[in-house]
């Protein structure tokens, strides 16, 4: 697991998100970095699929689906991903927390 993205990719995801929403995208990136700092990002070997492909199993959760107080609902979430369906699932979507706001 790596806590840190190198500076090329973090100009790359500052550009996406300035394209996404403008004036924002420092803010933005400043809690992404932070969330990867705190969580980090799991590296794995397996070839990445397609999600078009017949072996892709893509699940599309909302990020407080599972909860288990006083633990943060995407830790928990994580969690249960390693612990239950780590190597069946390929793709992963999250949806903002329900109910969403905008």
């Amino acid at each position: 697991m790596i806590n840190y993205y190198s500076s090329q990719i973090m100009r790359r995801i500052h550009k996406a998100l300035a394209n996404l929403y403008g004036t924002q995208a420092d803010r933005l990136l400043s809690r992404f970095a932070m969330m990867i700092g705190r969580y980090g990002v799991n590296v794995d070997s397996r070839h990445p699929t397609s999600v078009g492909d017949q072996r892709a199993c893509l699940l599309i959760t909302y990020a407080d689906t599972i909860q288990s107080p006083p633990e943060p609902p995407l830790a928990i979430l994580r969690q249960f991903l390693e612990t239950q369906v780590r190597n069946v699932m390929t793709h992963l979507h999250v949806l903002p927390f329900f109910p969403a706001s905008s």
